[in-house]
């Protein structure tokens, strides 16, 4: 006769054992991994603020280095760097028309020798000879500037044309009459013009002594030129580049023979106690 066999299993204390024994495993475990896993997501904390602050100062550059010839201009109001200027959308040369650079006189018409340039259409403006950023906000010196509306002008619309010599493509930019400052075309070297939409503006307002918080950059468009620099503006929706600020510094200076221009950006991104800082700077061209 077979006789039966007893239950097989785990006792309690074989249980209680495994559960110490793993216990105990798990805690070697979590003081050797634990490192580099922080590790791990502090370094991606910090790539990710390299990546805010690199791609901010990346957009402000591109959008510089394209700006109308002496049209940068920075300040610092109430703790907040501005840095504004006016974006070209094309440009070119243009036919020489006395009319519209003789002393009292005006014109409605300059014809550029390229074909069709981009944004040369109603709404937009045209920029000739802008030496003079109106740093100052007066008008007052005879230097003509773009925010002063001594060199532009509105365009109302375009009008294709044909060179009568050689038969080349050209195109009529139309405008209200309008007297441009200098009143010499011998003083425009090149005979060039730029075509804009508007001035835009980087406002930069760090956090409160530096501390986590909601310092920002942000990128005003849309609002109209004016002589002084503007620090307000209402009713524009800002886009914002950047967020976590903790410090930042705009500066501009003119180079030493007036044709070039220099841009510093210092921008820093705080978030966990911990802060990342880049700064570039952008070369400018102020030949008109």
């Amino acid at each position: 006769m077979k006789m039966p066999r007893p239950d097989s299993g785990f006792t309690l204390v074989e249980a209680i054992v495994v559960i110490v024994i793993l216990a105990i495993v798990a805690s070697i475990m979590a003081v050797f991994i634990g490192g580099p896993v922080q590790g791990y997501f502090d370094s991606a904390r910090r790539a990710g603020m390299s990546d805010v602050a690199d791609t901010a100062l990346r957009r402000m550059a591109r959008d510089a280095r394209l700006a109308v010839p002496n049209s940068v201009r920075a300040t610092l109001s109430g703790g907040i760097y501005y840095l504004e200027f006016v974006p070209t959308l094309s440009g070119g040369q243009y036919r020489g028309n006395d009319a519209c650079f003789t002393s009292g006189a005006g014109c409605g018409q300059l014809t550029a020798l390229s074909g069709a340039l981009s944004g040369a259409a109603a709404g937009s403006f045209i920029a000739v000879y802008n030496v003079n950023n109106n740093a100052a906000g007066d008008c007052s010196g005879s230097a003509p500037s773009v925010y002063c509306g001594q060199n532009r002008a509105a365009i109302a619309g375009t009008a294709a044309a044909t060179d009568a010599t050689y038969g080349s493509a050209e195109l009529n930019l139309n405008f209200a009459n309008t007297v441009f400052n200098p009143s010499l075309a011998a003083s425009m070297p090149g005979q060039r013009f730029q075509i804009f939409s508007g001035p835009v503006t980087y406002a930069c307002a760090p956090a409160v002594n530096g501390t986590d918080g909601s310092g920002t950059l942000n990128r005003y468009s849309g609002y109209a030129l004016q002589a002084a620099q503007p620090t307000a503006f209402a009713g524009i929706t800002p886009a914002l580049l950047a967020g976590n600020v903790s410090g930042c510094t705009i500066g501009y200076a003119d180079g030493v023979l007036g044709n070039r221009g220099l841009i510093t950006l210092w921008l820093e991104i705080r978030t966990q106690g911990e802060s990342v800082s880049l700064m570039q700077q952008v070369h400018v061209d102020n030949t008109p």
